[in-house]
């Protein structure tokens, strides 16, 4: 007997014996034919690429993940952690944990491609991932991907930033990081920093040039959404 190449949903096809032999269809048992030809016939699980997540309101968001095949269901969670949760985790609705995840959905996929989730009932101004796991018509189950973190927006709809811990430090200078977490819905028009000696001298937010004690160097850039 001789087999060769793959067939359209994971189907082996080949000949021997004086015949041949194709199979193009998933979830049937291998079987004999006239001689001594063989089909084996196997599934492939879905393949998953290209997750996303983003904040649409201080207690919504919507995510989007791409799927190799055309049927099933795409399971998917929210959670606070980066950590991604098992296949089995993701389809109880759970996190990395087994914790209840802060939103669960699940979405019937009927054709490859992009496929569309919203999430609601999240925290303001708090960091999420989307988690996403597709499980096809026979049970088989992809790997699960995981977004970009994003933040939902603010309750009073001013910008939400993280500033991270200076590094590099040396008699004359310093390395300082930061990143917008949400524009809250907002185009942000100033970004910067301002260096002093202590906490108890911070400027006022709303002020572009703050008369702050101690003061070292202030500074603006042009920093996208998410970037340090």
């Amino acid at each position: 007997m001789t087999a060769a190449g793959v067939g359209q949903n994971g189907s082996l096809y080949g000949g021997g014996g004086g015949g041949s032999w194709r199979s193009g269809g998933t979830g049937n048992a291998g079987t004999t034919g006239a001689g001594g030809l063989i089909r084996i016939t196997y599934t492939l699980e879905p393949i998953l690429s290209s997750p996303t997540g983003s904040a649409t309101g201080t207690s919504t968001a919507s995510g989007s993940v791409s799927t190799d095949q055309d049927n099933g269901i795409l399971y998917f969670v929210v959670t606070t952690s980066v950590t991604s949760p098992s296949k089995a985790q993701v389809k109880a609705g759970n996190d990395h944990t087994g914790t209840s995840a802060s939103y669960s959905g699940t979405s019937t996929v009927s054709t490859s491609g992009t496929q569309n989730v919203s999430a609601t009932g999240l925290s303001a101004n708090t960091k999420y991932y989307f988690h996403f796991m597709h499980e096809n018509s026979v049970s088989g189950q992809s790997e699960v991907s995981t977004s970009n973190i994003f933040s939902t927006y603010t309750e009073d709809g001013r910008p939400a930033v993280s500033t991270h811990s200076p590094t590099e430090i040396s008699p004359n200078s310093v390395q300082g990081q930061g990143e917008v977490l949400t524009d809250s819905g907002s185009d942000i028009l100033s970004r910067g920093f301002v260096v002093a000696t202590g906490t108890d001298a911070l400027p006022d937010p709303g002020n572009t040039d703050p008369e702050v004690q101690s003061v070292y160097s202030l500074k603006y850039y042009d920093l996208a959404t998410g970037t340090g």
